[in-house]
């Protein structure tokens, strides 16, 4: 819409001498009238700019463009909002999913530290368990063959009160051997009384200072030489052997050590290492072990600490 100022003719141009272009003078007269608009309508519909109706700038800006821009702006709000929601939804499932791994955590340290005192059935039963989740290519027959201990060869210690730690196992193993007196050894040498399983070989030193030196012992770990343990077992009388479930079953691979005097298998069970490991939970090894000493030795009883 264009301003248009409507002139209006009074007299014919009088031409004088012009010196001055500031002093030209056509004759006319001319009528400016302000208010006056026309349209390419011819008139109809005129329309007034309201200040309303600029930018920044100062351009006139249509309604339709500030409505889109308007609309541009909320779409991407609307965007962010969700981004954010998205983003909270994503941290809350992992919270959820941290607290329910901590409680799976926090169960299976309980069912772990707990097994031992329990009845000989249900250790039994739970060696028949941990079995078929370390062996599942193993048949029933088989499983029940190499790796489950039958409850009357297990010892029941469930009445045990006092806590499985380090500063009880003295009290744990006398009472557990009894009638054997510890402080005597045996006449045939590298045939202990009690063979004493652990999970590493840190575990093993931890588990030898606990025994008093009126019991001797020995110590079977990875930084000796299998020679020089069996070296050491031929030579040696001794009460208690302290070993992994690896170390073990290569030094009787060997006929390293002798079981014609084996009473008691411990099994050293209520310890967990930093990242609560157990030697029967997480060592398949220690089945199969176990299981091999009470066939080679039918009289030795297992007994869980």
């Amino acid at each position: 819409m264009a301003k248009t100022a409507v002139l209006t003719k009074t007299a014919k141009p009088q031409v004088k001498n012009v010196t001055d272009a500031d002093s030209l003078d056509d004759g006319l007269l001319y009528d400016m009238n302000d208010t006056a608009f026309a349209s390419d309508d011819e008139g109809d519909g005129a329309v007034a700019i309201s200040p309303n109706d600029v930018n920044d700038d100062g351009d006139a800006v249509e309604e339709g463009t500030t409505k889109s821009s308007e609309g541009a702006k909320e779409k991407e709000e609307e965007k962010k909002l969700q981004i954010i929601k998205k983003a909270e939804k994503r941290k809350r499932m992992k919270e959820r999913m941290k607290e329910k791994k901590r409680q799976r955590m926090q169960t299976e340290v309980t069912v772990k530290t707990s097994i031992a005192t329990t009845s000989p059935t249900i250790i039994s039963d739970y060696f028949a368990k941990k079995a078929r989740l370390f062996f599942p290519e193993l048949s029933a027959v088989e499983i029940d063959d190499q790796c489950v201990v039958k409850e009357n060869q297990i010892l029941d210690m469930a009445s045990w009160n006092l806590p499985r730690d380090d500063s009880h196992f003295e009290k744990f193993l006398l009472k557990a051997a009894k009638p054997r007196n510890l402080t005597e050894t045996p006449k045939k040498k590298g045939s202990p009384y009690i063979l004493i399983l652990s999970i590493s070989a840190i575990r093993v030193c931890q588990v030898r200072r606990a025994i008093p030196k009126t019991i001797k012992s020995a110590k079977l770990i990875s930084k000796n030489s299998i020679a020089s343990d069996s070296t050491f077992l031929s030579n040696s009388s001794l009460s208690a052997v302290l070993s992994t479930p690896e170390r073990l079953t290569t030094v009787l691979n060997r006929a390293a050590i002798s079981l014609d005097n084996l009473e008691l298998v411990v099994i050293d069970s209520s310890f967990l290492d930093s990242k609560a490991r157990s030697v029967i939970d997480d060592v398949a090894e220690t089945l199969r072990t176990v299981k091999r000493l009470t066939i080679e030795a039918p009289n030795a009883k297992v007994v869980l600490y």
